[in-house]
């Protein structure tokens, strides 16, 4: 939705709004996601309980949705800072954070945890949140270099 609403008032030669529905985006998405935390955090081990009941499963995946739960924020800026890139038509900058995010960052952080560092199962999991924050961190260094001007300017033919 976010693309749309970028697109819409970068078209309509309006950045400034543009920019301010971004903003607007990223102070809800973290105030969401932070209600997310705040529910699901304290209640995780009844509510993995629904689905499993092995002690060892149930332990691992209490770790895993602390340390997801705890990143929901930057994650939420990473797909906010994807529609803002898709609405401007910097599909390239999609693809670089994108691709940064897992084969950059949390690929070569598990193989150095795992191989290197002799770290336990829990790598993966720090390789994630790690990997999502070095994404924002080069997705708002991308968000900076956007000039928020159409990439059409002159048209001569009918829009359908």
């Amino acid at each position: 939705v976010l693309a749309t609403f970028i697109g819409q008032n970068v078209g309509a030669l309006q950045p400034e709004r543009a920019k301010l529905v971004f903003r607007k985006a990223v102070i809800f998405a973290i105030v969401f996601a932070v209600g997310g935390i705040a529910l699901i955090l304290p209640f995780r081990r009844q509510l993995i309980g629904l689905f499993l009941t092995n002690p060892d499963s149930l332990q691992l995946c209490m770790t895993y949705m602390f340390y997801l739960t705890l990143t929901l924020p930057f994650f939420a800026v990473f797909q906010l800072l994807l529609g803002v890139f898709n609405g401007l038509g910097k599909a390239k900058y999609t693809l670089i954070v994108s691709l940064s995010r897992l084969w950059a960052f949390r690929i070569p952080m598990i193989l150095l945890f795992v191989y290197i560092l002799d770290m336990s199962e829990d790598s993966v999991w720090h390789a994630m949140w790690i990997s999502n924050i070095f994404a924002v961190a080069v997705g708002l260094f991308l968000y900076r270099r956007c000039t928020f001007k159409p990439i059409v300017t002159d048209y001569e033919g009918d829009f359908v």
